[in-house]
């Protein structure tokens, strides 16, 4: 299931007009440009969007000012939950998308999974440093050895002006089946523009054989060659399937170097390459089958700078009973490799037959064992390995996974892992964020500091407990940095008026240790009166040289009152210190910070209603002996609101900021007048003044001194079902 946040919005402005399945719209939105592959386009901005739907087709434009960029990164699992650092700092808030990215290990443009997180209740984001911290840890890789990512692309803001960007997606249906799609994307960027075009195409010729194609190309003005700032990039697939035994699929695809899509996922990995290859399976009877796979790949730009691999797979696999299954398979890899100008090419080539018997120990264990023999000797792409694991089913989503493997060699390695894996048939996304007003609610204290556990021992317990010692050994893999993880957390989350989270998580790598821990807790003191606490703590301790650490503590603790058997006052109040330790550069670096706020709504009349805040930073920045301060910064803010009728009603916000030493100040006003158009919704035009921004005080605040458009929802908190 999808909570969708109609009326989410970074600006004053949010409007949308709709008639079936026609709508216009003005305010935040997601392009949604994903139906192809090579021109997928998925931005996140402020501005219209439209979409228009006609008896054959479809067409979806959309056009916005901004002065933000877009990146993507693509992380490596490191075993543990965090923290993972973006590339970029000040995010604009809202504006990730993250996903966890299964890769093929020696299909790299493959991607076998994709799951979409979710903001708050998978992980917790710093906009300001752009650094991640996620509720569970990350594996490095699955079970079957393949790699896994953190794919996060997001917006950042810029020193440029305001540029305009735009697009549009026409989809058309011929006959039943067949689907033409045409995308064209441009962005301002100044002296020349950037531009994605492209037209992809799915024909089902017959009920037995279907094509697939997608031709793209962009124009990029920051490539450095201004004589080949334009590439191009296309695939085609074809599936054959003349009955229920055999399948047979072939595939090519081209993307040159000078094709830029940041945009998408794996768009890194693809630079620069041809692939081409061929699957195909047969049924022989009910319990044989045989697999074949063929494929090559030619790289002239890349992160292991190859220039030719081929590999070919064949697979036979017998499943004797309902317990046990046996396969036998034989695989030949050639490879050429090397820089890019390089006249010398390294040639490698690798043999190898496998044999795996898996058997089912009882209803809910199933153990494996496999072993891997290479027949070329000397300097091998595949060195020989066997492994063996386990598999312990605990309920019909949820199983405990453990393997180990054995890598033969000049030396022999191994590789471990163990931890839980969760085939979850349900997912909620979450789009936008819900602040806690007057007491909190059971389901928001849960989605704040719950670690997404999925073992439960309990109704109310829940466990999760991994572990990794991985050493990348196969050189045709994206490598793993060597390193051995385990990471325990633990939820509590009874009915009663308390809950409690807890994890801990230790790393050795190469460079050094990291440890990750976090607490979180929740309880109604007294009737009206509840209190919420969360600590993260993460240090990174380096090896060589007494190199230093980097450390990071964030504590915060809030409370909500709000008398029993009165409606007409509430009040918050929150505490919050942050503190990040950096010995790891040439000047020692730290910065505390202490937050304080407190405030109080009072309805002073049926009529009128009086908020009121006050809010407090310390900040203490050393570095090395070059520097020391310390300053202040206060906010007070008051806002009225008056109703005038049953349909009309007025406000007013002042809010003053203060910051010593530098007895520097800033005062803020802006005033509305809203109408009741239905019960708990309210339309609103409004004037700012003055505007005041701060990170921490003024979240979202007011962007300029002009008129705007406000929307206002009321809705009940129990259309969050987190659990």
């Amino acid at each position: 299931s999808t909570l969708v946040f109609d009326a989410q919005t970074q600006s004053k402005l949010y409007a949308k007009l709709e008639k079936n399945e026609n709508f216009v719209l003005a305010g935040d939105y997601t392009t949604g440009f994903d139906g192809g592959d090579l021109t997928d386009y998925n931005r996140t901005f402020n501005g219209a969007l439209s979409s228009l739907q006609f008896e054959r087709g479809s067409l979806t434009s959309f056009v916005t000012s901004t002065d933000r960029k877009m990146t993507l990164d693509e992380i490596r699992g490191e075993g543990i939950s965090g923290y993972y650092y973006l590339s970029q700092s000040n995010v604009t808030r809202f504006s990730e998308k993250i996903e966890i990215a299964i890769r093929d290990r020696y299909h790299f443009d493959e991607i076998i999974q994709r799951t979409r997180l979710t903001r708050f209740q998978d992980y917790t984001i710093n906009y300001i440093d752009g650094t991640i911290m996620f509720k569970q840890p990350v594996a490095s890789m699955d079970a079957a050895g393949n790699p896994i990512f953190i794919a996060v692309s997001y917006e950042y803001r810029s020193q440029e002006k305001d540029a305009y960007i735009g697009g549009l997606r026409y989809q058309h249906r011929i006959g039943e089946n067949i689907q033409i799609s045409t995308t064209l994307i441009g962005e301002d960027r100044g002296a020349e523009n950037y531009y994605l075009y492209g037209v992809d195409t799915q024909i089902p010729v017959s009920d037995k054989f279907s094509f697939k194609g997608e031709l793209a190309g962009s124009r990029s003005p920051e490539l450095q060659d201004s004589n080949a700032n334009s590439g191009l990039a296309y695939r085609t697939s074809m599936m054959y399937t003349p009955n229920t035994d055999i399948f047979l699929k072939a595939q090519y695809r081209q993307t040159d170097q000078h094709f830029v899509n940041s945009s998408r996922i794996g768009a890194g990995l693809e630079a620069g390459s041809q692939s081409y290859g061929f699957k195909g399976s047969y049924t022989i009877n009910q319990k044989s089958q045989v697999v074949a796979d063929i494929s090559q790949q030619n790289t002239e730009l890349g992160t292991a700078q190859e220039k030719r691999r081929r590999m070919l797979s064949l697979n036979y696999v017998l499943t004797s009973n309902e317990v046990s299954s046996f396969k036998a398979g034989i695989e030949d890899v050639y490879r050429e490799s090397g820089t890019a100008d390089s006249v010398d090419v390294q040639k490698d080539h690798s043999s190898l037959l496998s044999v795996q018997y898996q058997h089912k120990l009882n209803q809910k264990l199933v153990s494996t064992v496999q072993h891997q023999q290479d027949f070329t000797g000397g300097q091998s792409l595949r060195p020989s390995n066997t492994n063996a694991g386990l598999q312990y089913q605990l309920t019909k989503n949820l199983s405990l996974e453990g393997k180990y493997r054995l890598i033969y060699g000049d030396e022999l390695k191994t590789q471990a892992i163990f931890g839980i894996n969760s085939q979850l048939t349900e997912n909620t996304e979450l789009v936008g964020k819900y602040e806690i007003g007057g007491l909190t609610g059971d389901r928001r204290n849960r989605a704040s500091i719950g670690l997404n556990n999925h073992w439960m021992i309990t109704p109310d317990i829940t466990l999760n407990v991994a572990y990794e010692n991985v050493a990348t050994v196969d050189s045709l893999e994206l490598p793993t940095p060597e390193h051995e993880t385990i990471a325990v957390s633990a939820e509590y989350l009874p009915e009663a008026p308390w809950k409690l989270t807890g994890k801990l998580e230790y790393q050795d790598n190469i460079s050094s240790f990291k440890r990750v821990a976090s607490i979180g807790g929740d309880a109604r003191v007294a009737d009206g009166l509840g209190i919420i606490l969360k600590w993260d703590h993460f240090e990174d301790i380096y090896k060589q040289n007494a190199n230093g650490r980097v450390r990071r503590s964030n504590l915060q603790t809030g409370l909500a009152f709000r008398p029993v058997g009165r409606d007409d006052w509430n009040a918050l109040a929150k505490l919050a210190y942050i503190s990040d330790f950096n010995s790891h550069v040439s000047e020692q670096v730290q910065q505390d910070r202490l937050i304080a706020s407190a405030q109080i709504y009072w309805q002073a009349h049926e009529k009128l209603g009086v908020a009121s805040r006050f809010a407090t930073r310390f900040v203490h920045d050393v570095e090395g002996e070059m520097f020391n301060d310390t300053s202040r910064t206060s906010l007070f803010n008051i806002r009225a609101d008056y109703h005038w009728s049953t349909n009309w009603s007025s406000l007013v916000d002042f809010r003053y900021l203060v910051m010593t030493p530098l007895n520097e100040s800033n005062f803020g006003m802006a005033t509305e007048l809203n109408y009741a158009v239905i019960q708990d919704m309210q339309v609103g035009l409004g004037y700012i003044f003055n505007d005041i921004r701060d990170p921490d005080f003024s979240y979202l605040s007011m962007r300029n001194s002009n008129f705007y458009i406000s929307l206002h929802l009321k809705f009940d908190e129990s259309m969050f079902e987190w659990r």
